[in-house]
């Protein structure tokens, strides 16, 4: 069972560790203004006129997709909305750490199975891996079309078979460009939503090497992050999520 996720600041552990598998909700543009103004952000007026049986998970990272979290409750789909702290002190962490448990609890209402520190330690490393080898990828084929086309197969899919999409990406990669990387100069671009991949293989027919692609749907899902490894230490990895 898929759980779709609208954000960036969602940890996908948690709901791999309850035993379903996340996806980034990736809805095609929406044709109508619906019930938001017309003037909202398209990703969220998406997120509301194409509606599945997934459960979604929200977060309180703007104003739109609040509102989508909104209708969507209103209309008796399967929601939850993850409140994000403003700041990053301990007050902030520990009122994160209760919205995450809030969500744990959400997702064992959805299956029944509760959300274990064994399930939760065993998840970060699956996605400690899948981030590693995003990692390893961008290093090779920079930010470009290849990169985007191997996260996106990734967002869509269970950990296993991103992984598996990985292997083979990384292996061409390789056969390609060695381990340096392809030649080019190189730029950042950075938005909210992308609104076309193409936009990466116009850059590259120019002889232009992306260096960094910061947008929502990219960069931003699998970031450069450190998650303590709780394999062998008693303490509670909730804190890690």
């Amino acid at each position: 069972m898929y759980v779709e996720i609208t954000c960036s600041y969602i940890p996908l552990e948690i709901i791999l560790a309850a035993g379903l598998a996340p996806r980034r909700l990736l809805p095609p543009p929406a044709r109508e203004a619906g019930l938001l103004p017309g003037n909202f952000c398209s990703y969220a007026r998406a997120c509301l006129s194409f509606r599945e049986e997934a459960p979604v998970v929200f977060a309180s990272c703007c104003d739109a997709l609040r509102r989508c979290y909104d209708v969507r409750r209103a209309a008796g789909d399967a929601v939850f909305i993850l409140d994000l702290p403003r700041q990053a002190d301990s007050a902030g962490v520990l009122r994160y750490r209760d919205e995450l448990i809030k969500m744990g609890q959400w997702l064992q209402d959805l299956t029944t199975r509760p959300v274990s520190e064994e399930g939760l330690a065993r998840a970060i490393q699956t996605y400690r891996r899948i981030r590693s080898e995003m990692a390893a990828l961008r290093k090779l084929t920079g930010s470009g079309s290849k990169y985007y086309q191997v996260l996106a197969q990734a967002l869509a899919v269970s950990p296993d078979e991103a992984l598996a999409i990985q292997k083979r990406a990384l292996g061409d990669a390789r056969k390609k460009h060695g381990r340096h990387g392809p030649p080019g100069k190189g730029v950042l671009i950075a938005g909210t939503i992308l609104p076309d991949p193409d936009i990466f293989t116009l850059f590259e027919e120019v002889g232009v090497f992306i260096i960094h692609a910061d947008f929502c749907l990219g960069e931003r899902f699998f970031p450069d992050v450190f998650i303590p490894d709780y394999s062998n230490r008693d303490e509670n990895p909730s804190f890690s999520a």
